[in-house]
């Protein structure tokens, strides 16, 4: 008997110090939770100012590290701020003409042009990854690029062989092929 109560008595206290530690874990589990996500925000927010100052440089023609873009900051966060700062202004500044192709069909183009032969789908996925052309805001980089590429076709800059591979039509070639200056066909008369 006297063994039966010392058992229902620590059988009782065990249960209240699982319910006390279950309690502990789920305020633990939400606090990491908070975190994580703060995190993970901050992650986005400077993977999209990573991405536009690559952009922003590339459309100026300045590689990495040809330059000084922002003041120097003593603390990591000041840094961070500023980055984020200037991602922005620079998108805000930045010149619309550019030599890097702007929307994502002229980026589809571009491959193809550069490589000069058709190419299948995951060879073009590579190549975009590859040229850091992959928005971070992007959920499903493989279908957005795809999608691209559909959209480029749809619009006539792209077609499709018909073993599935990507080319550029003749009339594209020949768009590329022309100087940019000029402006209307040549009429042979010299004007």
């Amino acid at each position: 008997m006297e063994e039966t109560r010392t058992l229902e008595t620590a059988l009782e206290v065990t249960q209240q110090q699982l319910a006390a530690a279950e309690r502990e874990l789920a305020v633990t589990r939400e606090r990491a939770e908070r975190e994580i996500a703060v995190a993970r925000e901050r992650v986005q927010r400077l993977s999209a100012a990573v991405y536009s100052l690559r952009d922003l440089l590339t459309t100026q023609g300045v590689g990495p590290g040809q330059g000084e873009l922002f003041r120097r900051t003593s603390s990591s966060e000041e840094k961070a701020a500023s980055v984020e700062g200037a991602a922005v202004a620079a998108l805000e500044d930045r010149q619309p003409e550019s030599e890097e192709p702007r929307s994502t069909t002229d980026r589809a183009v571009a491959i193809l042009a550069d490589a000069g032969r058709p190419m299948r789908m995951p060879e073009l996925r590579s190549e975009w990854m590859r040229r850091g052309w992959v928005n971070p805001s992007w959920k499903t980089p493989d279908s957005a690029i795809t999608m691209a590429f559909h959209r480029a076709r749809r619009a006539g800059k792209v077609g499709r062989m018909l073993d599935g591979s990507w080319v550029l039509p003749m009339m594209v070639q020949d768009e590329l092929a022309r100087p940019h200056d000029e402006g209307r066909p040549d009429r042979g008369d010299g004007g």
